[in-house]
């Protein structure tokens, strides 16, 4: 509990609190999993790769047929996560577990989780070219962080439908969302996400051939 309550504000002391639990001392397969959970999401927020097999992929094998369904669908993400970037024939694997972990919060008022779900069912969907379903995939995604207050979640999906608008040629659609995030990270002054936007709006003028934009950006 002390882990997870810390884990996005203090990544690093969540990785301390996380290396002091006494394995030993989980005795129910309940504990096991929700170790192996709360481990992975820790790991992610210290920017380190977890893996399928000892973590996320045997949370799974134990939630999937559990009734704990916030839980499952936490660990179905963090799998979810584990094989996008594996990539390849993994990303369908990938959806599947996004799918099954909407489904097991469909009801819940945790839209941030929520959010990050559709989010990354809108990434699989723009690799695999199927672009409507992820615009919707991230117009949901967008709803449900806007309806959480998570202004920088929201941000980051107009960044993402931005940047598919330029795949789609729809400039002038690609244009207005791209500076709606690049006004948010300056209004926040998130320079790291400005650097991302920028590089966005550099390709786009690029496309439409707008060479005082370009110099502008």
């Amino acid at each position: 509990l002390d882990a997870e309550r810390v884990a996005q504000d203090s990544p690093e002391e969540a990785m301390h609190l996380v290396e002091q639990i006494d394995r030993l001392a989980l005795r129910s397969q309940h504990d096991m999993a929700r170790y192996r959970l709360v481990k992975s999401e820790v790991m992610y927020y210290n920017l380190i790769d977890s893996d399928s097999d000892s973590l996320t992929g045997q949370a799974v094998n134990y939630y999937i047929e559990s009734e704990h369904h916030h839980e499952a669908a936490r660990a179905l993400y963090q799998h979810a996560l584990v094989l996008q970037r594996q990539g390849g024939d993994h990303l369908a694997e990938a959806m599947v577990a996004l799918i099954e972990a909407k489904g097991r919060i469909a009801l819940s008022d945790d839209c941030r989780l929520r959010g990050l779900i559709c989010r990354s069912m809108g990434d699989i969907y723009a690799a695999g070219c199927l672009f409507a379903n992820a615009l919707e995939a991230y117009a949901e995604a967008k709803e449900l962080f806007d309806r959480a207050g998570l202004e920088y979640h929201s941000a980051n999906v107009v960044y993402d439908m931005g940047a598919m608008q330029i795949q789609l040629r729809e400039f002038d659609d690609a244009r207005e969302l791209l500076e709606q995030a690049l006004a948010y990270s300056i209004e926040v002054g998130n320079r790291r996400f400005m650097c991302g936007v920028l590089h966005e709006l550099l390709d786009l003028a690029i496309y439409m051939d707008d060479y005082q934009m370009c110099s502008e950006v």
